[in-house]
């Protein structure tokens, strides 16, 4: 069975109470991969699709950059793109190697001050280029598509995969991106033929003997939204919250606890459908769902407790954050957190909170 669904999950050990925080910012790392728009529509076509990252590195310094394209299905950042290839006929090999060679290198710094970034050089952002592909580059795709049988009809699961390179230190990361069609039904004829079922009709909200129902609006996903975050000093359940200011850090004293909640638009979880099939018995089932956010957590300074909020297994989204036991110097007191949000479907975003740690 297949489903079009993506869960990252980061597991954190906690045999070890020595073992360092995976949350825990202090060398070059890649916080969070984002693809605008997380699923691309062939029948619908962006004008691009665009990949961005957060990367941070405490330290600071000059940080070289590679980003690529994967147009393949690959479980291993692409370093089985070779063989991969072999297994389409040639004009598709040829499509798919010149996908592969799209990239984009060079050399970046931290992003300079600006009333969206967090105050202090040390805690902001690299500065990487997104990276973007065109039309003209995406559409060629769509002949890997048919070859892979419409990915069972549930697309195909290209990625952007950045290289990172600072001193001899090296870090990569990637992102998977939905390629897909949203009106199963145009291409019923070749369903029909290579799995044996097809879809209803968009105005048919029924299925029947002969077409399986299927809802076209509910195939394009978005990258969730903040709304507000909130914090409070109290840890019972009806706590009293207070929203963080956008414009100035949030103070705090040393060694003492907040509780710190996010939510986000109405918007952000999104209704969509899972297409799970059995090629075995040439069974098909729609399952109705919701996306359901989950955050995770970094931070610079101090300590994070639940380093993964996601309603179904944490049952809430906050999280508490204790600060350190004294003030960071090389900061002058600030530190900083990054909540990095997903949907779980391909859908990315990330906001920051500054904190002034007061002896």
């Amino acid at each position: 069975m297949r489903y079009i669904l993506f869960v990252f999950i980061f597991i954190i050990s906690a045999c070890d109470q020595n073992l360092p925080q995976y949350s825990k910012v202090e060398d070059l790392r890649i916080i969070s991969m984002q693809a605008e728009p997380p699923t691309y529509l062939f029948d619908q076509p962006d004008a691009e699709l665009t990949f961005n990252a957060l990367v941070l590195d405490p330290r600071g310094g000059p940080v070289d950059y590679t980003w690529s394209f994967c147009p393949v299905e690959s479980t291993l950042a692409c370093d089985d793109f070779e063989e991969l290839v072999t297994q389409f006929p040639e004009d598709i090999q040829a499509t798919l190697k010149t996908a592969r060679q799209i990239t984009l290198s060079g050399t970046a710094l931290p992003k300079p001050e600006a009333s969206d970034l967090p105050a202090h050089e040390a805690m902001r952002p690299y500065d990487i280029p997104a990276f973007t592909l065109t039309i003209e580059q995406l559409t060629p795709l769509i002949n890997y598509f048919a070859a892979m049988q419409f990915g069972l009809g549930m697309g195909i699961w290209p990625s952007a995969i950045l290289a990172l390179s600072r001193q001899g230190e090296q870090v990569s990361g990637y992102k998977r991106v939905v390629v897909t069609v949203a009106d199963l039904y145009a291409f019923n004829d070749h369903l029909q033929y290579l799995l044996g079922y097809s879809f209803c009709p968009p105005d048919q909200s029924d299925a029947t003997n002969d077409c399986i129902a299927w809802h076209p609006e509910l195939v394009a996903n978005h990258n969730p939204i903040f709304d507000q975050l909130q914090w409070s000093s109290e840890n019972t359940t009806f706590a009293t919250w207070e929203d963080i200011p956008t414009d100035v850090p949030l103070h705090i004293q040393t060694d003492s606890e907040i509780r710190i909640l996010p939510s986000f638009t109405t918007e952000s979880s999104e209704s969509f459908e899972l297409l799970q099939t059995d090629l075995q018995s040439r069974t098909v089932q729609v399952i109705a769902s919701t996306e359901e956010i989950s955050v995770a957590w970094f931070v610079t300074y101090g300590k994070i407790k639940e380093e993964l909020t996601w309603p179904k297994f944490t049952k809430t989204l906050d999280t508490i954050y204790t600060a350190p036991k004294t003030p960071p110097l090389y900061t002058d007191g600030l530190a900083t957190l990054w909540l990095v949000a997903r949907d779980h479907r391909g859908g990315e975003s990330y906001t920051h909170i500054d904190l002034i740690i007061d002896p």
